[in-house]
């Protein structure tokens, strides 16, 4: 505990009072990201935190769970709102007009299809085949849709194909998309050529560090951070982590987010934790037998294991029960899931509400479809941390 000296987010706070008082921050500007605030000041999850719940407090900052941290407007001078979407003369249908997903869908055909006396915004899926598996981006798609309905607009979902994973403005404005929406993570050239670019789009569950691009993702990192404390504080202090095999992780990707948020959790705390704990398994290995397995070939035997996924969750919930001893030398299991998805028998869980990730991220492109100022916004969906049972833990 801290008892003489100045307060580690003391720097902080007075930047941000500075700036807010000079003008230099004005109401209704977004304040980084905890994340890119760590970075720059040098300091702790929680000690930003601390800093931003005390400017709020001053009356200087708005948290705004969903969305993010803003300076507070004056009272006199309330925030601005966006006009609301056009009417639409035409009748809308009870749902959208949706393409097959399970076939690549050339543009050109596409674009003969759009629905041009609708606006029509394009959803675009990640590359690799067998996303309807991923019950994270069913749920996504769940929430654009009920809002697509509600408005009376056109969809176009368009599949990249695995030889041309990387999707183009140019492709998808021909095709009548007036707004994109792109789902799954995406390699940083591709990102690079949506920053600024025509039709506009929005990054749905990876953060684009660094690139002017409007994103709504879960907050990832405080998930990895949370689940991580939550099972040191019960004793544990030995960790391995199961994951899908990908290619490298981009820095924005949810994986890498969690990873980063789990590694500060588990330094904090005085863990000791290298690269020999993670296990990557490729998709087909995905299964109950084969994550046992890999849990076996460890050098340590963790104390618990955090499973970044739900293929992953679902495989050692099924695995661990056989895993071999009696049930309370078993490796406890924490998982990072689909909030809609079941809940496994895990000691602590990470739940995200997709459906509403994939609404917010439909809301903030009627915004700048309907006129509204379409400079970033990031807006960070706060992750539900469920406790499990926590036994007695192995050192």
């Amino acid at each position: 505990m801290r008892h003489h000296g100045t307060p580690v987010g003391e720097p902080l706070v007075k930047d941000i009072r500075e700036q807010v008082r000079s003008g230099k921050l004005k109401p209704g500007d977004p304040i980084l990201t905890v994340r890119e605030l760590m970075k720059e000041y040098g300091i702790s999850y929680n000690s930003v935190r601390r800093a931003l719940g005390q400017l709020a407090e001053e009356g200087l900052l708005s948290l705004e769970q969903g969305r993010g941290t803003f300076v507070k407007a004056a009272p006199s001078a309330p925030p601005a709102v966006p006009p609301p979407a056009p009417r639409l003369e035409a009748a809308a249908p009870e749902e959208p007009e949706l393409f097959d997903t399970s076939t690549v869908i050339d543009t050109r055909l596409v674009g003969l299809r759009a629905l041009r006396e609708r606006r029509t915004v394009a959803v675009a899926l990640p590359a690799p085949t067998g996303w309807e598996a991923q019950p994270h981006l069913e749920a996504i798609l769940r929430g654009i849709r009920q809002r697509a309905a509600e408005g009376g607009d056109a969809l176009l979902l368009y599949n990249s194909h695995p030889r041309r994973p990387e999707v183009e403005p140019e492709a998808l404005r021909a095709a009548g998309a007036q707004g994109v929406l792109l789902l799954g993570t995406r390699p940083r050239a591709e990102l690079e050529r949506w920053a600024n670019a025509e039709p506009p789009a929005v990054l749905v569950d990876q953060v684009p560090h660094e690139l002017p691009l409007n994103a709504v993702a879960p907050d990832h990192f405080s998930a990895g951070y949370q689940v991580a404390r939550l099972l040191t504080q019960a004793g544990l202090r030995q960790f391995a982590l199961l994951r899908p095999r990908s290619a490298p992780l981009d820095p924005g990707a949810p994986s890498a987010e969690r990873e980063d948020g789990l590694r500060l959790a588990l330094k904090e705390d005085g863990v000791a934790w290298d690269d020999d704990d993670v296990l990557e398994l490729a998709p087909e290995d995905l299964a109950p037998d084969a994550a046992v397995s890999a849990l076996k070939r460890l050098k340590r035997a963790p104390a618990a294991v955090l499973a970044d996924g739900d293929g992953p969750t679902r495989a050692l919930a099924a695995g661990l029960e056989p895993y071999g001893g009696p049930a309370a030398e078993r490796p406890l299991l924490a998982g990072f899931v689909a909030r809609d998805d079941y809940l496994p028998p895990t000691a602590a869980a990470a739940r995200t509400d997709y459906a509403r990730l994939g609404a917010l991220a439909f809301d903030r492109l009627r915004q700048i479809l309907a006129g509204a100022p379409s400079s970033p916004i990031r807006i960070s969906v706060p992750v539900e941390v469920v406790r499990g049972r926590l036994r007695g833990a192995r050192a």
